[in-house]
């Protein structure tokens, strides 16, 4: 399992300039992909629907994999932004629409 060695917790989402455009799909297609791999299951045994919590995913898991994401991105966020949007589906749907207008 990959996690983030260092939580620098900032603003929702911070883009750097070299920061690459990322679509909902190609989002949510990574999260899947690390949750399959997390929970040890096939990628179409994940649904964008279901809450991270009710994958069994406790905090560490959660912040290892916002580190995670932030830093395929090449933005900043805080962790805590997983609680407010805690679906594959609104989180990406979020990260898209702050990167697309950041």
């Amino acid at each position: 399992m990959k996690t983030q060695n260092e939580q620098v917790p900032q603003m929702t989402v911070q883009t750097q300039s070299h920061n690459q455009q990322h679509s909902i799909d190609e989002i949510q297609n990574w999260l899947i992909s690390y949750l399959a791999q997390i929970l040890e299951v096939a990628p179409d045994e994940i649904d964008v629907k279901i809450p991270f919590d009710e994958y069994g995913m406790d905090s560490a898991l959660t912040v290892g994999m916002a580190g995670d994401l932030a830093n395929w991105l090449g933005c900043r966020f805080e962790p805590t932004l997983i609680y407010d949007y805690p679906t594959i589906d609104s989180l990406a749907r979020h990260v898209a629409s702050v990167l697309t207008s950041g």
